[in-house]
């Protein structure tokens, strides 16, 4: 039920005036840039909700699989169009500081670990 009315609920807040829900998106195509066939994969997933909410009801046995299944491919097209719009908008100083914080965390991490064993 949750796929099927989150379809329709606001996806994309683009400050107060805009907001894009995952049927607008359909609609308008607004996420072609980013991954060609997201049109198809955004349009099935109220059918996917639509057929598990049906397989629930009727009580058929392969609806484990089937949810499992729709969770992986649905999070990782979306993990998918998170990380392309992060890397298609994000610049070489937020890859500067992202990796010196790494590098800062591991050898912090390293340099405490080191302290334990004196």
């Amino acid at each position: 039920v949750g796929l099927i009315i989150g379809f329709f609920m606001p996806w994309l807040e683009l400050g107060e005036t805009v907001s894009l829900s995952g049927f607008s998106l359909v609609l308008t195509g607004g996420l072609e840039q980013l991954y060609p066939p997201s049109r198809g994969l955004i349009f099935s997933i109220p059918l996917i909700g639509l057929a598990l909410l049906a397989t629930s009801i009727k009580g058929f046995r392969g609806l484990g699989w089937a949810g499992l299944a729709t969770g992986i491919l649905i999070g990782l097209v979306g993990l998918y169009t998170l990380i392309s719009a992060f890397l298609d908008s994000t610049g070489v100083g937020i890859w500067l500081v992202s990796g010196c914080a790494l590098l800062a965390m591991g050898t912090g991490a390293l340099a405490l670990r080191l302290s334990r064993g004196r």
